[in-house]
Protein backbone atom coordinates (compact mmCIF):
# COMPACT_ATOMS: atom_id res chain seq x y z
CA UNK A 1 0.00 0.00 0.00
CA UNK A 2 3.00 2.69 1.18
CA UNK A 3 4.32 1.87 -2.72
CA UNK A 4 1.08 2.66 -4.12
CA UNK A 5 0.77 5.77 -2.34
CA UNK A 6 4.50 6.55 -3.72
CA UNK A 7 3.24 5.77 -6.90
CA UNK A 8 0.25 8.31 -6.85
CA UNK A 9 2.67 10.74 -5.19
CA UNK A 10 5.09 11.01 -7.75
CA UNK A 11 3.03 11.09 -10.70
CA UNK A 12 0.79 13.34 -9.13
CA UNK A 13 4.02 15.74 -8.63
CA UNK A 14 4.97 15.09 -12.28
CA UNK A 15 1.53 16.45 -13.36
CA UNK A 16 2.76 19.49 -11.97
CA UNK A 17 5.97 19.97 -13.43
CA UNK A 18 6.51 20.98 -17.26
CA UNK A 19 5.66 18.15 -19.69
CA UNK A 20 8.66 16.83 -21.77
CA UNK A 21 9.34 15.95 -25.23
CA UNK A 22 6.74 12.69 -25.55
CA UNK A 23 3.80 14.55 -26.92
CA UNK A 24 4.06 12.01 -30.06
CA UNK A 25 3.14 8.91 -27.77
CA UNK A 26 -0.18 7.73 -28.48
CA UNK A 27 -2.12 5.59 -25.86
CA UNK A 28 -5.11 3.26 -26.72
CA UNK A 29 -7.06 0.23 -26.68
CA UNK A 30 -6.47 -2.89 -29.02
CA UNK A 31 -9.13 -3.92 -30.51
CA UNK A 32 -10.05 -0.54 -30.40
CA UNK A 33 -14.11 -2.10 -31.42
CA UNK A 34 -15.17 -4.97 -30.71
CA UNK A 35 -18.67 -6.78 -30.81
CA UNK A 36 -19.66 -9.95 -28.48
CA UNK A 37 -22.91 -11.30 -27.26
CA UNK A 38 -24.12 -11.81 -23.59
CA UNK A 39 -22.51 -14.05 -21.48
CA UNK A 40 -19.14 -13.85 -23.31
CA UNK A 41 -16.02 -13.05 -22.22
CA UNK A 42 -13.58 -10.67 -23.80
CA UNK A 43 -10.16 -8.88 -23.38
CA UNK A 44 -8.93 -5.41 -24.29
CA UNK A 45 -4.92 -4.31 -24.30
CA UNK A 46 -4.39 -0.85 -23.39
CA UNK A 47 -1.22 -0.09 -25.80
CA UNK A 48 0.88 2.57 -25.36
CA UNK A 49 2.84 3.32 -29.20
CA UNK A 50 5.12 5.50 -30.74
CA UNK A 51 8.03 5.81 -28.20
CA UNK A 52 10.64 5.44 -30.38
CA UNK A 53 9.53 8.81 -32.33
CA UNK A 54 10.24 10.50 -28.63
CA UNK A 55 13.13 8.46 -27.67
CA UNK A 56 11.25 7.59 -24.70
CA UNK A 57 10.62 4.44 -22.57
CA UNK A 58 7.68 3.90 -19.91
CA UNK A 59 9.48 3.57 -16.55
CA UNK A 60 5.75 3.83 -14.40
CA UNK A 61 2.00 4.36 -15.13
CA UNK A 62 -1.05 5.33 -13.49
CA UNK A 63 -4.66 4.90 -15.40
CA UNK A 64 -8.25 4.84 -14.87
CA UNK A 65 -10.62 3.32 -17.48
CA UNK A 66 -14.33 3.61 -17.39
CA UNK A 67 -17.17 1.75 -18.69
CA UNK A 68 -20.83 1.07 -18.62
CA UNK A 69 -21.23 -1.35 -15.49
CA UNK A 70 -24.62 -2.01 -16.76
CA UNK A 71 -23.65 -3.46 -19.80
CA UNK A 72 -19.85 -4.72 -18.37
CA UNK A 73 -18.37 -6.17 -15.51
CA UNK A 74 -14.60 -6.15 -15.23
CA UNK A 75 -13.17 -9.26 -13.95
CA UNK A 76 -9.36 -8.92 -13.89
CA UNK A 77 -6.17 -7.18 -15.48
CA UNK A 78 -2.87 -8.60 -16.55
CA UNK A 79 -0.20 -6.59 -17.09
CA UNK A 80 2.24 -6.99 -19.61
CA UNK A 81 6.60 -7.92 -19.00
CA UNK A 82 7.66 -4.64 -20.19
CA UNK A 83 8.59 -2.82 -17.10
CA UNK A 84 9.85 -6.12 -15.42
CA UNK A 85 11.11 -8.35 -17.68
CA UNK A 86 9.03 -10.69 -16.58
CA UNK A 87 11.03 -10.97 -13.39
CA UNK A 88 8.87 -9.45 -11.13
CA UNK A 89 10.66 -6.15 -11.11
CA UNK A 90 7.90 -3.83 -10.68
CA UNK A 91 5.22 -2.98 -7.96
CA UNK A 92 1.74 -3.46 -10.10
CA UNK A 93 -1.85 -2.47 -8.55
CA UNK A 94 -5.64 -2.83 -9.47
CA UNK A 95 -8.30 -1.35 -7.98
CA UNK A 96 -12.04 -2.49 -9.56
CA UNK A 97 -15.52 0.43 -8.40
CA UNK A 98 -18.06 0.56 -10.36
CA UNK A 99 -17.61 1.35 -13.73
CA UNK A 100 -14.05 2.01 -13.00
CA UNK A 101 -10.49 0.13 -12.65
CA UNK A 102 -7.49 1.78 -11.57
CA UNK A 103 -4.15 0.17 -12.65
CA UNK A 104 -1.25 0.92 -12.16
CA UNK A 105 2.73 -0.17 -12.53
CA UNK A 106 6.33 0.90 -10.79
CA UNK A 107 9.71 -0.36 -12.24
CA UNK A 108 12.41 -1.16 -10.54
CA UNK A 109 14.70 -1.62 -13.56
CA UNK A 110 17.35 1.74 -14.47
CA UNK A 111 16.19 3.10 -17.54
CA UNK A 112 18.93 1.36 -19.58
CA UNK A 113 17.54 -1.55 -19.05
CA UNK A 114 13.63 -0.51 -19.81
CA UNK A 115 15.38 0.44 -22.98
CA UNK A 116 16.69 -3.21 -23.62
CA UNK A 117 13.31 -4.46 -23.36
CA UNK A 118 10.58 -2.53 -24.46
CA UNK A 119 9.43 -1.58 -28.35
CA UNK A 120 7.82 1.60 -30.09
CA UNK A 121 4.24 0.17 -29.32
CA UNK A 122 3.22 -2.66 -26.71
CA UNK A 123 0.96 -3.87 -24.01
CA UNK A 124 0.52 -1.74 -20.75
CA UNK A 125 -2.55 -3.89 -19.63
CA UNK A 126 -4.72 -6.43 -20.69
CA UNK A 127 -8.29 -6.09 -19.75
CA UNK A 128 -10.76 -8.99 -18.77
CA UNK A 129 -14.49 -8.61 -18.92
CA UNK A 130 -17.78 -10.06 -18.70
CA UNK A 131 -20.50 -8.78 -21.03
CA UNK A 132 -23.73 -8.41 -19.01
CA UNK A 133 -26.31 -6.76 -21.25
CA UNK A 134 -27.36 -5.80 -24.85
CA UNK A 135 -25.97 -2.48 -24.94
CA UNK A 136 -22.95 -0.25 -26.21
CA UNK A 137 -20.36 0.66 -23.84
CA UNK A 138 -17.57 2.65 -24.52
CA UNK A 139 -13.85 2.70 -22.69
CA UNK A 140 -12.38 5.39 -21.64
CA UNK A 141 -9.34 6.73 -19.81
CA UNK A 142 -10.54 8.86 -17.22
CA UNK A 143 -8.69 12.87 -17.84
CA UNK A 144 -10.17 14.74 -15.32
CA UNK A 145 -9.88 12.32 -11.56
CA UNK A 146 -5.92 12.80 -10.09
CA UNK A 147 -3.84 11.83 -11.48
CA UNK A 148 -5.61 11.42 -14.52
CA UNK A 149 -3.33 10.12 -17.97
CA UNK A 150 -0.36 9.54 -16.19
CA UNK A 151 2.74 7.89 -18.30
CA UNK A 152 6.35 9.06 -16.63
CA UNK A 153 9.51 7.82 -18.91
CA UNK A 154 13.33 8.65 -19.00
CA UNK A 155 12.59 11.69 -16.44
CA UNK A 156 10.75 9.93 -13.26
CA UNK A 157 9.36 13.73 -12.17
CA UNK A 158 7.47 14.61 -15.37
CA UNK A 159 4.83 12.49 -17.07
CA UNK A 160 3.48 12.62 -20.66
CA UNK A 161 1.28 14.95 -21.84
CA UNK A 162 -1.20 12.44 -23.46
CA UNK A 163 -4.65 13.96 -23.25
CA UNK A 164 -5.09 15.39 -26.49
CA UNK A 165 -2.98 11.24 -27.69
CA UNK A 166 -5.84 8.68 -25.90
CA UNK A 167 -7.97 6.69 -27.89
CA UNK A 168 -11.09 5.75 -26.85
CA UNK A 169 -12.83 1.59 -27.10
CA UNK A 170 -16.18 0.77 -27.92
CA UNK A 171 -17.97 -2.63 -27.22
CA UNK A 172 -20.99 -3.71 -28.89
CA UNK A 173 -23.01 -6.12 -26.72
CA UNK A 174 -25.22 -8.02 -28.69
CA UNK A 175 -28.59 -9.82 -26.94
CA UNK A 176 -28.38 -13.85 -27.17
CA UNK A 177 -29.67 -15.10 -30.17
CA UNK A 178 -32.15 -18.18 -28.88
CA UNK A 179 -32.07 -21.37 -31.29
CA UNK A 180 -35.81 -22.56 -31.86
CA UNK A 181 -35.84 -26.00 -30.22
CA UNK A 182 -37.97 -28.70 -32.25
CA UNK A 183 -41.73 -28.92 -30.89
CA UNK A 184 -42.45 -32.41 -29.19
CA UNK A 185 -45.51 -33.08 -31.41
CA UNK A 186 -42.79 -32.50 -34.68
CA UNK A 187 -40.54 -35.06 -33.34
CA UNK A 188 -43.17 -37.66 -32.19
CA UNK A 189 -44.23 -37.35 -35.89
CA UNK A 190 -40.63 -37.83 -37.37
CA UNK A 191 -40.36 -41.05 -35.08
CA UNK A 192 -43.78 -42.80 -35.68
CA UNK A 193 -42.85 -41.63 -39.67
CA UNK A 194 -39.05 -42.67 -39.49
CA UNK A 195 -40.62 -45.99 -37.50
CA UNK A 196 -43.68 -46.52 -40.00
CA UNK A 197 -41.12 -46.50 -42.66
CA UNK A 198 -38.84 -48.90 -41.29
CA UNK A 199 -41.59 -51.65 -40.60
CA UNK A 200 -42.58 -51.36 -44.14
CA UNK A 201 -39.41 -51.99 -45.86
CA UNK A 202 -39.39 -54.79 -43.05
CA UNK A 203 -42.42 -56.21 -44.66
CA UNK A 204 -41.68 -55.96 -47.84
CA UNK A 205 -38.30 -58.05 -47.06
CA UNK A 206 -40.24 -60.92 -45.31
CA UNK A 207 -43.16 -60.94 -48.21
CA UNK A 208 -40.75 -61.01 -51.16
Amino acid sequence: MLIKYGITCLILISSYLPFGSASAVMIGFSPSSITVNVGDTFDVDVVISDLFASGEIVSAFDLDVTYDAAILNATAVSFGSYLDDALGLSFQDAEFTFGRIDFSELSFLFNSDLQAIQADSFTLATLSFEALAAGVSSLMFDQNTPPGINVVGLDPFTSFDLDGNAGEGLVTVLAAVKVAEPSILFVMITALLGFAITQRKRFKRLTS
